[in-house]
């Protein structure tokens, strides 16, 4: 008497064969779910508002320090933070430092000036200039160009744009970059 038992006997074992493991995790998942919400939902009961109250406080204002503004922010002034290499506190008895770092970036930007090429001015349809390219790189009006020169960086700033010349600036100093003509190209 060999019997095959039915489904009824064998039960859970049956159940959970024929499900899948998916089917698994998403009842586990949907059920921590649940809880976690129950759990928000209670503490939510619990708790009561808290009100804040925001006061105004006074700062103190020194006379000479916080009214007025020691530098121009938007000029880096590299001298301030970086000394260059070698360099000492002491100041060469015939020029003040100052001088000798006005002639020194005066020096600096006139290489730059005559290492610098303006190679193409971009027009709008009403052809009025937009875009320059100078040394491969495309600027507009606003624009900052980065340029080294004794290692020294300078970021020169697009002021204007004509239809043969870019006039670039760096504090209070202006470089005219010019359209070659086209016998130096030849």
């Amino acid at each position: 008497m060999n019997r095959q038992p039915n489904r009824m006997s064998r039960g859970l074992p049956i159940l959970v064969g024929t499900v899948s493991p998916k089917m698994i995790v998403a009842a586990v998942l949907l059920t921590l779910m649940a809880a976690l919400w129950l759990r928000v939902s209670a503490l939510k009961n619990d708790t009561t508002e808290k009100t804040i109250h925001l006061q105004p406080v006074s700062l103190p204002v020194i006379a000479g320090r916080h009214d007025r503004l020691q530098g121009n922010p938007f000029v880096m002034d590299r001298s301030r933070w970086i000394r260059p290499d070698g360099a000492t506190d002491l100041q060469p008895s015939g020029k003040s430092g100052a001088d000798g770092l006005v002639q020194k970036d005066q020096a600096n930007l006139q290489r730059i000036s005559q290492r610098l090429v303006l190679q193409a001015v971009v027009r709008d349809p009403d052809g009025v200039p937009i875009k320059a390219c100078v040394n491969g790189t495309v600027l507009f009006k606003g624009s900052t160009f980065i340029a080294k020169e004794n290692g020294e960086q300078y970021d020169l700033s697009v002021k204007e744009i004509n239809a043969t010349e870019v006039r670039l600036s760096w504090q209070v100093y202006d470089l005219t970059i010019k359209m070659p003509s086209s016998e130096w190209l030849d």
